[in-house]
């Protein structure tokens, strides 16, 4: 069997990313649909917004958050979206199920992480004092493009 190569240049829009893995950005901008290279745990640890969209594409997001001691995120859905949600500092009560009356609680520390399929609700919870910091893969985009929540 032969493929045929795309044309990459057609194929790709690519803008030189502001940030890449040796700098830092300050500006808060949604990378999605280019090639962006970028250090994902900086990106967590540098972040002091509850939460902001880093990379939106159309069948991927990644986010970062960060909750202050004893905060919890509002219950959500993952209607059509799997989500990969890993703790890089602190600790966290993950619930999730299939209905919110049966939820599961799960507890996750530093370089833990879940994975939270589709048509579960969850709820993130900060168990500490310190902040929790961590970031989410969703499979498909489930925050607008470039969201940054205070």
């Amino acid at each position: 069997m032969k493929f045929k190569v795309p044309n990459l240049k057609n194929l790709l829009k690519y803008t030189p990313a502001l940030c890449n893995k040796n700098d830092s950005c300050e500006e808060a901008k949604d990378f999605g649909n280019i090639i962006y290279v970028f250090n994902p745990q900086k990106e967590v640890f540098k972040n002091e917004k509850y939460l902001r969209s880093i990379w939106t594409g159309s069948n991927l997001q990644f986010s970062v958050q960060s909750l202050k001691g004893g905060k919890e995120t509002p219950e959500s859905f993952a209607s059509d979206s799997d989500i990969f949600i890993k703790i890089l500092f602190g600790s966290a009560l993950i619930s999730a199920g299939a209905k919110k009356e049966n939820m599961k609680e799960n507890s996750l520390n530093t370089n833990e992480a879940i994975i939270i399929p589709s048509g579960m609700f969850y709820n993130i919870k900060n168990s500490a004092s310190s902040p929790l910091k961590f970031y989410i893969l969703s499979a498909k985009p489930i925050n607008k493009h470039s969201t940054v929540i205070d």
